[in-house]
């Protein structure tokens, strides 16, 4: 009964797998007759008889020192009354490490390129050591022990998750210790390895990528591409798959390290269908400083639309000379929207045709003479629907 006192009492704590016992400390208040003993990670205390009030019971452990960051102990314990026990009780109890470890990768510069752990000690660190010293391929790595325990590994590749490229790189180890002094380790590592990468990008009439496909990196191998080819040379994107007409277009790609195929759903990057008209598909291979390109072509066409909606004509403005007229013919009763860009591929005009008319004005004023791309589309109800690229030559 509570507030009564109580005999033949019998505690019971099971220290967890983290910790070690070392020894016990005292009973506050002390208890006549009373005794302990541990067993591994039993420990357990026993009481004649005890009168009503809170006791401690002390007692030290050792946490295990392979554990190389703070750690939570889960400590459980129970009581037993005449033989009878209780509900078990737990506590959590947090032991912190009292030295901060940080390891990060710097290059030549000093610039740090990637972090490579950051975690605490019970023990301080003074010095590290590695598997090896170089990575001298696309699977290589290096390992970093501590005592001899592996603590972290570096693959080759930075922050992004790209391969790193070839050079002294540096491993530094910074140990804050519990008074705020910092000391340092550093090891040089050296990258040296000859790569491959294959990349397959989607590009738009103006030569902007709207769809990046592909990309793969391999140890360099020898040879050049053997083939790129397409399952269609048109698609449509608004249909269901297996309704006849393709849906998409998958690129078959024979190269030295393997063949390998990708797919284009007629999306960009953002995920929306593109508008219709000519896309190109382009196949770089990159190895030992040789660039390849490979390039074919496929029309998107959009469910109720036709391909062919007309060409693009210009004309200038013979009175004032600095408009120029982009024209839809023949006509369709559609409304045009025209972007202007430079040789850079930088935009310099932008301008949208009356609704409905085929037709829409670019003020050249005040553009440099020289040659200019005009892209036109042509927009629908749901938005762009086609796009067309005209040449236009601006002179002064």
């Amino acid at each position: 009964m509570i507030g009564s006192p109580a005999s033949n009492v019998e505690v019971v704590d099971l220290l967890p797998s983290e910790a070690t016992f070392v020894g016990f400390g005292p009973i506050v208040p002390p208890v006549a007759g009373a005794s302990f003993n541990a067993s591994g990670s039993r420990l357990t205390w026993t009481f004649p008889a005890l009168s009503p009030g809170v006791y401690r019971l002390d007692y030290e452990v050792r946490v295990r020192e392979d554990l190389t960051m703070g750690v939570t102990l889960l400590n459980t314990a129970q009581t037993s009354l005449g033989g009878r026990p209780s509900g078990a009780v737990t506590a959590l109890v947090d032991v912190p490490a009292p030295f901060r470890v940080g390891i990060a990768l710097y290059n030549g510069a000093g610039e740090r390129v990637r972090t490579l752990y950051s975690g605490s000690s019970f023990e301080k660190i003074d010095t590290f050591d590695l598997s090896t010293a170089r990575i001298m391929s696309l699977d290589g790595r290096i390992d970093l022990f501590v005592e001899g325990r592996l603590l972290v590994s570096w693959d080759g590749e930075g922050a992004t998750g790209e391969p790193v490229s070839n050079g002294d790189y540096f491993l530094k180890m910074d140990v804050l210790d519990p008074y705020g002094l910092v000391t340092n380790v550093t090891r040089t590592v050296l990258v040296s390895r000859s790569l491959s990468t294959v990349e397959v990008l989607v590009l738009n009439e103006a030569g902007e990528v709207v769809r990046r496909l592909y990309r793969e990196v391999v140890d360099a191998v020898d040879g050049s591409q053997r083939s790129v080819r397409l399952s269609t040379s048109v698609i449509h994107p608004t249909l269901p798959a297996g309704s006849g007409p393709s849906s998409s277009v998958t690129i078959l790609v024979d190269i030295p390290s393997g063949p390998f195929q990708t797919a284009w759903d007629g999306t960009n990057e953002q995920g929306g269908l593109v508008t219709n008209g000519r896309y190109f598909v382009q196949v770089r291979w990159r190895s030992r400083g040789e660039e390849q390109t490979v390039v074919d072509q496929v029309t998107v066409l959009q469910e109720g639309e036709r391909a062919g909606r007309g060409e693009v004509t210009a004309r200038l403005d013979p009175v004032g000379g600095t408009v120029t007229t982009l024209s839809l013919e023949p006509a369709q009763g559609s409304t045009l929207m025209a972007r202007l860009y430079n040789v850079a591929g930088e935009l310099v005009r932008k301008a949208q045709g009356p609704p409905g008319q085929d037709r829409v004005d670019l003020d050249t004023l005040g553009l440099a003479s020289g040659f200019y791309l005009a892209v036109v589309e042509v927009e629908g109800a749901q938005g762009p629907r086609e796009r067309r690229i005209v040449r236009l030559m601006v002179r002064r």
